[in-house]
């Protein structure tokens, strides 16, 4: 059964009561769902859409290294080298709010890092091959293919505003 249509008046309210209210505290590191919580310890108000950094990527690191003439790919030292370097902007940088590091050009809102560790750990559920079974040849890549498209479904529905019949 259909709601009744509220009047502009009883939307208004809400619009207010919503726009005024404080930011709800959350448990840093739970889901963007909001906890409640009763006490200030241990606690930190997060925005979802506040940008942090991560130390740069390893295949970015390897870029600036091939550069050098005198790089060789298959020597065990300087793979470790690059290896170190990762881990050591790893360390400094990850999960830093960007506005600390402006000049940092890897970053993502904590709400992007939850979707591409959420897409992620689905990618990882859908290879036969970490599981050591076999199903048949395309499980795997149908299993990506699936996570594309609820990716792209995602943003369709969020782009496209809902045409309401008045």
């Amino acid at each position: 059964m259909a709601r009744k249509k509220r009047n502009s008046e009883e939307a208004d309210n809400d619009v207010e009561d919503k726009a005024g209210a404080a930011p709800t505290k959350r448990v840093k590191g739970k889901s963007s769902t909001s906890i409640e919580v009763t006490s200030d310890e241990n606690v930190e108000v997060v925005n979802d859409f506040e940008f942090v950094t991560f130390g740069r990527p390893y295949f970015d690191i390897r870029a600036e290294f091939r550069e050098d003439e005198d790089f060789d790919s298959d020597d065990e030292d300087s793979c470790k080298e690059i290896k170190k370097q990762a881990q050591e902007e790893s360390d400094k940088y990850t999960d830093k709010l960007w506005k600390d590091f402006p000049e940092h050009k890897w970053a993502v809102s904590r709400k992007g890092k939850a979707l591409l560790e959420g897409y992620a750990l689905q990618s990882m559920k859908c290879d036969q091959d970490s599981f050591d079974m076999y199903i048949y040849n395309d499980w795997s890549s149908y299993g990506e293919q699936e996570i594309a498209e609820n990716m792209v479904r995602m943003i369709f529905t969020l782009t496209n505003p809902r045409k309401i019949d008045v």
